[in-house]
């Protein structure tokens, strides 16, 4: 476990996280991607929806690894991750999610996230790790970058009916 200045815990998240961590994914998105997505896939998030997403996620352990970042018993952003899903020749290893809350950007907590994501991996024996992140997110771009992120290229995903271009960002070792 890993505890930051601000005494925002770092722990593996459990199946009654689920409905914290939900809130955390449904918020990221509106506060993230507002302008980024249509507006149409951004009205289909639902709380409930996406809490049982991760109740059973965390149930059958489908990820490899969800982490937590936690301050005074509340969820201000998670970090998952395992096998690289893209078959991308140059990563073994994939930051599935990492999201946070609006007010704890900019904290340290995102960078903390994406490390033990990296040491998660790293375990597992992953050299190459890769995220993909949407294309017209800068924001997200930026930090990747300055975490040693390169990018490695551009794919189209559909997601609900809905094109959405993404750029990988790849870290090698």
């Amino acid at each position: 476990m890993f505890e930051s200045a601000l005494n925002v815990k770092l722990r593996p998240a459990q199946v009654q996280d689920a409905a914290q961590i939900a809130a955390v994914h449904v918020a990221s998105w509106e506060t993230t991607y507002r302008g980024i997505l249509p507006d149409a896939l951004l009205q289909m998030q639902s709380l409930e929806k996406r809490t049982q997403n991760w109740q059973d996620w965390l149930e059958s352990q489908a990820m490899a690894w969800v982490w937590v970042a936690e301050k005074a018993g509340k969820i201000w952003g998670f970090v998952s991750g395992g096998p690289e899903r893209s078959q991308e020749p140059e990563a073994q290893g994939e930051i599935y999610a990492l999201y946070l809350l609006a007010e704890a950007q900019g904290l340290g907590i995102g960078k903390a996230l994406l490390y033990k994501g990296f040491e998660e991996l790293h375990k597992a024996g992953y050299q190459g790790i890769l995220v993909w992140v949407a294309r017209e997110n800068l924001h997200a771009s930026r930090f990747y970058a300055l975490q040693g992120g390169q990018a490695l290229r551009e794919r189209e995903l559909q997601i609900a009916g809905f094109q959405i271009a993404e750029t990988g960002y790849l870290w090698l070792g």
